[in-house]
């Protein structure tokens, strides 16, 4: 599960309602500060690595451009040398190097978007954990009289109410998450990349036009 994820369920989970269900509603609210306190960490270092990602994808490409530059001026040489198969040679090199490029910078822009909407995330669980740690103690003291007098959150909060439990909230997680990966595992099962396999062949289809236009750029800017 990704950082996302995890800081996602963290904070879908009601701990309130779950302080009436247990024996020791202390211990339960002990756990749920520790599980947001992990969850910060662990966002704060997926900040780190989704900006350390972001800013490497972006020298990948802009090398990946470099590089394609160096192959159109190597055409040029083989265009005046006479050997047009190289030229075109050369120039499908720039082409493979551009298509590379161009995934690099999509991968970035994923990273700097992952790491945006983790920001805010992390600012709206840092504050619902400060909210919960000063009034964690009375939280708990207010559970354990409701245990007390037999007068829980559970029936208002629970399935029977008008809302989930975090119990609830956490075996619906779990039973999407199963899904998504069973729906994966169909999909490979009956071969649905085929798709993008048909696309791979029609991009080299692309590329061809793409490069015997230059070609006959090159030449034309050659003559004069």
């Amino acid at each position: 599960m990704g950082v996302l994820d995890r800081i996602k369920r963290v904070m879908a989970s009601n701990v309130n309602a779950l302080l009436d269900k247990v024996e020791n509603p202390a211990k339960l609210a002990d756990q749920a500060l520790a599980d947001m306190d992990r969850a910060i960490r662990q966002g704060k270092r997926g900040l780190a690595d989704q900006l350390a990602e972001a800013k490497l994808r972006e020298q990948r490409a802009a090398t990946l451009r470099k590089d394609a530059d160096g192959w159109h001026g190597k055409a040029g040489t083989a265009l005046r040398a006479g050997d047009e198969a190289l030229a075109r040679d050369c120039l499908l090199r720039r082409h493979e190097l551009l298509v590379q490029a161009v995934a690099e910078d999509e991968t970035a822009r994923a990273a700097r978007a992952e790491h945006d909407e983790l920001v805010g995330l992390l600012a709206r669980l840092q504050t619902e954990r400060e909210v919960f740690a000063s009034r964690k103690g009375t939280l708990v003291v207010e559970a354990q009289a409701r245990r007390a007098t037999g007068k829980g959150l559970s029936g208002k909060l629970g399935a029977t109410g008008k809302g989930p439990t975090a119990l609830e909230r956490y075996e619906e997680i779990e039973r999407q998450v199963d899904v998504v990966e069973a729906e994966r595992e169909v999909d490979d099962l009956l071969g649905v990349g085929k798709d993008a396999q048909l696309d791979a062949r029609l991009r080299e289809l692309d590329a061809g036009g793409v490069v015997e236009d230059e070609l006959a750029a090159l030449k034309a800017r050659l003559r004069k």
